[in-house]
């Protein structure tokens, strides 16, 4: 009796010798697919959010910064200067960003219709690097990439300028130092009454 004793104990032991790390293996796996899963969905679509305020949150400014409600924008066919606030749900390291409108199907928008000028921030810190066909890319100086806090937000100063009625989204874009991208999007009209413009997007598409 005590040898099939001995010899269950010894068999459990095996077990428990290749059966915990085996496990614990698996676990870890799982858990990388789950966290490839939310990063090129949740994290990739929906980590950024825009907002437009009155002003950059700088000392130079008296008046109290004020978010407008996230809705969808009108402006006029004319060229504006608009102040972007960037929002991050999670730490992101920006290393490179991208501003550019699009079309109510997400198609890039060519510069005939609307275009992004330029763009800066209150702090001097971004180096515009290219002004492409659709938009401006632009990284920042004196270092590879800034580490964006969770919860923390960034500003942009944005020039823009509609050369006819256009209705559609003003698209940011933020790459890491990994080559990774997050995007965010805000619903946006030129020359169009707020009924004209929902006409042309959707009004579930915009948040």
């Amino acid at each position: 009796m005590s040898c099939f004793s001995s010899l269950a104990a010894a068999t459990q032991k095996d077990c428990l010798a290749w059966g915990i790390p085996a496990l614990a293996l698996i676990a870890s796996a799982v858990s990388w697919l789950l966290y490839q899963l939310w990063k090129h969905s949740y994290y990739r679509d929906s980590n950024f959010h825009l907002s437009f305020v009155n002003h950059p949150p700088i000392k130079q400014i008296s008046t109290e910064m004020a978010i407008e409600p996230s809705t969808l924008k009108l402006l006029t066919c004319e060229k504006h200067k608009l102040c972007l606030r960037i929002h991050s749900q999670f730490a992101f390291k920006v290393q490179i960003i991208d501003v550019r409108f699009y079309n109510a199907d997400l198609t890039p928008v060519e510069r005939n219709s609307v275009e992004v000028l330029d763009i800066t921030d209150p702090y001097y810190l971004l180096r515009r690097t290219q002004n492409g066909v659709f938009g401006i890319e632009a990284n920042y100086q004196d270092r590879p990439y800034f580490v964006l806090a969770r919860g923390a937000g960034f500003y942009l100063e944005i020039i823009t300028i509609a050369h006819q009625s256009w209705a559609g989204y003003l698209g940011f874009r933020a790459q890491d130092d990994s080559g990774f991208r997050s995007y965010a999007k805000y619903a946006i009209a030129f020359g169009m009454t707020y009924s004209e413009a929902i006409q042309t997007i959707s009004p579930n598409a915009h948040k």
